[in-house]
């Protein structure tokens, strides 16, 4: 999936949360983001965390999804997003979520 498309995504789930909070029944989530090398799996990956309220955090992890031992793994993910961009790409991408929110806030 191409960086733009995750980004937009999530930038949408997060502003949605955030305003339509009140009264609406939701549960946390992850969003995992793989990358990719050489046309194969990165070993490197994120994962955002998303509260009923919209609010998140970001962890960066320098292992493939499948090989993350951390608590987020444990929650309930709503998209695994593949990104077609390497790895280098992921704190740029990270950047991009955290700008686009700042925006609107």
């Amino acid at each position: 999936m191409t960086r733009d498309t995750i980004i937009n995504n999530i930038l949408a789930t997060l502003k949605t949360r955030q305003n339509n909070a009140k009264g609406v029944q939701t549960r946390e989530m992850t969003f995992p983001i793989t990358f990719t090398h050489e046309h194969k799996e990165a070993a490197g990956c994120a994962i955002i965390h998303v509260q009923p309220d919209g609010q998140y955090e970001v962890k960066s992890f320098d292992s493939k999804y499948a090989n993350v031992e951390d608590p987020w793994r444990t929650i309930y993910h709503a998209a695994l997003y593949d990104c077609d961009e390497d790895l280098d790409g992921r704190e740029s991408l990270i950047d991009a979520i955290n700008d686009g929110m700042q925006v609107n806030s």
